[in-house]
């Protein structure tokens, strides 16, 4: 059975969306005639672009002035391309919503993303409603029953690209507990990295709540996979698997591996390019937070298997902020795990 979407509205959220709800008297940011382009970082088809187009769905009914709504898939180069669109427009003129790739603000750490295309302290973070969590399954027939396991083989691991989160968090365990993961990159969505598992091309991998729920899922209810261990920013009531923090406590890379997937953990985020008009913003932000708490959407949102966890646009300003300044001695452990 599929587990409740969550819904977490923490206090410092609530009370930037009461801050943000405009006073008495001052006029809100007119869309009426306008045209609102949705970039979307990633291909037709995607988590992402499945989850932004039912995004949208109820965002419009709170957006003032019932402006016409575009979407645009702009995905590759990892959400650069998306970037790159965005730096040729007047943010002034043209009124843009996109989704921001989850890595960016780490990989923009790494010194691997221009600084003309992403700057930390301009962009304008909207929010984001997508869970941190991240279930690590493997293949009936690859043997892999226990933590210990991992460090007794090559273990192949499906990924989709030699980069994101879930590949570098592999390479990053290696260094940490002395695994040994082999990435195999390439695969071009998650059911061909499920059905991959499934036919024993490779021995596992680790996905995201989302793409766990509506695609891995049915592998552990057939048999043909089981989840190994899970791994969050706190334990979850509502996940039924081991807590990799609980399974290793002790361990002396354990706190290595935790500020490294706190890094990491910056997921489905949306933002209004930087110098784009405050007003405009704030009606962003108010529009993207109520089509949030929209029991409708959060209702498509569990169909769909989303693990909504909102946070505020201030929220993710202020980890984007934390991670660009990150210490450089993390980041150069870091740089010699992961192999790009």
């Amino acid at each position: 059975m599929r587990p409740n979407t969550r819904l977490t509205l923490s206090a410092a959220a609530l009370s930037a969306f009461v801050a943000l709800a405009p006073a008495k008297g001052t006029e809100t940011f007119s869309l009426e005639d306008r045209i609102l382009r949705v970039l979307i970082d990633s291909s037709a088809g995607g988590m992402t672009d499945t989850q932004t187009r039912i995004l949208l769905e109820y965002m419009e009914d709170y957006l003032p002035g019932d402006p016409a709504i575009v979407a645009q898939n702009r995905g590759g180069a990892i959400g650069m391309r998306a970037l790159e669109y965005v730096a040729q427009i007047d943010p002034t003129e043209e009124l843009v919503f996109m989704s921001v790739s989850s890595s960016l603000p780490f990989d923009a750490r790494r010194g691997l993303v221009d600084d003309r295309l992403y700057d930390p302290e301009t962009i304008n973070w909207v929010g984001s409603f997508r869970g941190s969590a991240i279930y690590c399954v493997f293949s009936t027939e690859s043997g892999i029953v226990s933590i210990d396991d991992l460090a007794e083989r090559d273990v192949t691991m499906a990924t989709a690209s030699a980069s994101g989160r879930s590949y570098n968090l592999l390479w990053i365990s290696n260094g940490a507990f002395g695994w040994n993961f082999v990435p195999v990159a390439g695969y071009g969505s998650t059911p061909e990295m499920a059905l991959a598992v499934a036919r024993g091309e490779v021995d596992g991998l680790c996905s995201n709540y989302s793409t766990y729920q509506s695609m891995v899922a049915p592998l552990v209810e057939d048999g043909d996979a089981h989840v190994l261990f899970y791994m969050d920013n706190a334990p979850r009531d509502d996940i039924d698997a081991l807590y990799l923090p609980d399974v290793l406590a002790g361990h002396e890379g354990l706190e290595f591996y935790q500020s490294a997937f706190a890094a990491m953990s910056f997921d489905g985020p949306y933002a209004v390019p930087a110098g784009a008009d405050p007003g405009f913003v704030a009606v962003i932000r108010e529009a993207f937070a109520a089509a949030v708490a929209d029991p409708d959407f959060r209702e498509a949102a569990d169909e769909l298997g989303l693990d909504v966890v909102y946070k505020s646009g201030e929220e993710l300003a202020e980890t984007a902020n934390r991670i660009a300044n990150l210490p450089d001695e993390l980041i150069e452990q870091m740089q010699v795990l992961i192999p790009n």
